[in-house]
């Protein structure tokens, strides 16, 4: 925790109140400058009075108490939020907190630092001065606001919204609950969006589903939306967009984001959507969604004498994915990360032999496997054309996921000799049927093609 005082938080929100008033006063205070030059009491009297009570209002007692501890219960705070999926929604947001690392290949609100991840709040927006209360700096160094504070409980919040300690506690606790977004009951809308995901390959059968409720990651975007603007229209870059264009100064690289398109949230009125949304005007960065563009296999070289398509020219084409997958295994088990990070090696793995296995059989002439005596049948008929998929033996996409399976233990194994039982046919089994339903799902999408 930042060493801070609670003289530092007591100016800062001090700092704050008397920044609100002003802004409320300024038009007033114009009014009363005409005022005094043009010697009009009567107007003078007016206007003092009017400011005098707005003096009043943004005083700390009366604020905290009539207006904060009000608006707290009229705002939804959250990392994610429901008015984002629908603005009509009346479901609950929540604040996402978690000590869950992703990959380093994958992206998610876990990624950002905590610098970064601003809460977003909606509900009435006449009370979003609140939001903006705890966006108040408390700490220069460290950068810390009100909001850090509230979400560390940390010690320098006692005494700092009232003089009376109980009152000030009181005002911590409402803040630090609205804040939290945590409910033992949280509630969905009809306006918002569920997936049914299954639990287990017979969920069907037995009608077995968590019910997920998506919401928009406010926090996340309004980050990405930062980055994306800081880049395209900071200083420098904007300068040296300027200077290469006019061919003048210093010619140096910049930024430029051009598959860049938006969704806008909230129509005219964002506001209506959360306090980020309206910051960002509604927009919300989309980044290209397009499928992986895989680079032009490296034909596989065997020996005329081999009789598997597994080699160890095959394990140099997926050497990213398995040593992806030798990186998993050396980590901690029973991790849920390192769990994802062995379960995406072996897609990359997979569908790295679908590539390398579809473009033999594409680029090689039909019946190149002739030559090769002791090559499999089921391996034959897999990557030479000649032969027809449609008219293979049966199960033989199950043969090959077995010798994949059986391929990719013995390398396991010779890897980690110390711990080779741990590679047991429960996992092997689960290898196969990776490759399995990956090359069942190639033969449907080729006959697509076809027809």
């Amino acid at each position: 925790m930042p060493d801070i005082s609670t003289a530092q938080v007591r100016a800062a929100i001090l700092g704050f109140l008397q920044s609100q008033y002003e802004k409320k006063a300024e038009a007033d205070l114009k009014k009363l400058a005409k005022a005094e030059e043009a010697g009009d009491e009567a107007e003078i009297a007016s206007l003092q009075t009017a400011l005098s009570a707005l003096k009043a209002k943004y005083g700390l007692d009366a604020w905290l108490e009539q207006d904060a501890v009000r608006f707290a219960a009229q705002l939804k705070f959250g990392s994610h939020i429901a008015k984002g999926v629908h603005p009509d929604s009346k479901g609950d947001n929540v604040n996402f907190q978690t000590g869950f690392d992703l990959p380093a290949f994958l992206a998610g609100s876990q990624s950002l630092r905590k610098a970064e991840a601003e809460l977003d709040a909606n509900g009435n927006a006449a009370a979003l001065p609140l939001a903006a209360f705890f966006d108040t700096v408390v700490d220069e160094a460290s950068q810390s606001t009100l909001l850090d504070l509230l979400l560390q409980d940390h010690p320098a919040l006692k005494g700092a919204f009232a003089d009376d300690l109980e009152r000030s506690d009181r005002y911590r606790q409402v803040f630090q609950t609205a804040l939290q977004a945590q409910t033992d009951t949280p509630a969905s809308d009809e306006r918002n969006k569920q997936i049914l995901w299954p639990l287990g390959d017979d969920a069907i059968k037995t009608d077995r589903y968590i019910t997920l409720i998506p919401l928009h990651p406010a926090s996340l975007t309004h980050s990405l939306y930062r980055k994306v603007n800081e880049l395209r229209f900071g200083e420098e870059n904007v300068q040296a967009r300027k200077n290469r264009r006019e061919g003048k100064g210093s010619q140096t690289a910049h930024a430029v984001f051009s598959p860049l398109a938006y969704v806008k949230l909230g129509g005219t009125k964002p506001q209506n959507v959360s306090l980020l949304t309206s910051r960002q005007g509604g927009r919300n960065y989309l980044l290209p969604s397009l499928p992986p563009q895989y680079e032009r296999p490296q034909q596989l070289h065997f020996s005329r004498k081999s009789n598997s398509f597994f080699n160890n020219g095959l394990r140099y084409l997926c050497r990213s994915g398995y040593h992806t997958l030798t990186d998993a295994v050396k980590a901690k088990k029973n991790k849920k990360d390192t769990r994802l990070l062995r379960e995406q090696a072996l897609e990359q793995m997979v569908r790295q032999i679908v590539v390398v296995s579809e473009h033999l059989r594409e680029t090689q002439p039909a019946g190149w496997t002739d030559d090769y005596h002791n090559l499999n049948a089921d391996h034959k008929h897999w990557l030479d054309r000649k032969y027809p998929l449609s008219d293979g033996p049966d199960g033989w996409q199950e043969k090959i996921a077995d010798d994949f399976g059986k391929w990719l233990q013995d390398l396991l194994r010779k890897n980690f000799q110390s711990i080779k039982h741990d590679f047991d046919e429960i996992e092997c089994a689960q290898w196969c049927k990776t490759l399995a339903d990956a090359l069942k799902a190639a033969q449907r999408r080729n006959k697509r093609r076809a027809a």
